[in-house]
């Protein structure tokens, strides 16, 4: 996954960017997996960190996770910078969860149709097969 960093008007300090590659780089157990790993390891996360104007104290980070269909977007204010970002895991980390829940549950669903289905192609053909002797 590529984390792209933008902070205008702030200095990030190594320890911040270090900090909040290893937060975000825990979040790729909660990725979706498919059969070619290739397709996952091109997502891209955009987080944008600003200060707030009005009061110098609060940090204001936002965050896209860009999915193959989907756009997931987060945002957290706190006046510590760390808090901000632990914030901001917390919730892509929700909102991975409940997006793989979602594909699963699709998925296991569109299953269950078939395996409901009244004629398999199998039984059909045997059972043509037994009517003809």
């Amino acid at each position: 996954m590529r984390i792209t960093i933008y902070a205008p008007n702030i200095n990030l300090s190594p320890d911040i960017n270090d900090y909040l590659e290893k937060k975000i780089g825990r979040l790729d157990k909660f990725l979706p997996k498919n059969k070619d790993r290739q397709k996952m390891s091109s997502l891209e996360m955009r987080i944008k960190i600003e200060r707030e104007s009005a009061r110098e104290s609060l940090y204001k980070i936002g965050a896209e996770l860009i999915l193959p269909r989907q756009v997931i977007a987060v945002s957290a204010q706190n006046q510590d910078i760390f808090g901000a970002i632990d914030e901001i895991k917390d919730k892509l980390q929700r909102e991975l969860k409940s997006h793989s829940g979602k594909q699963e549950t699709i998925y296991r669903r569109a299953m269950r149709r078939i395996k409901n289905m009244r004629i398999w192609p199998g039984e059909f053909h045997s059972k043509r097969k037994r009517g003809r002797k």
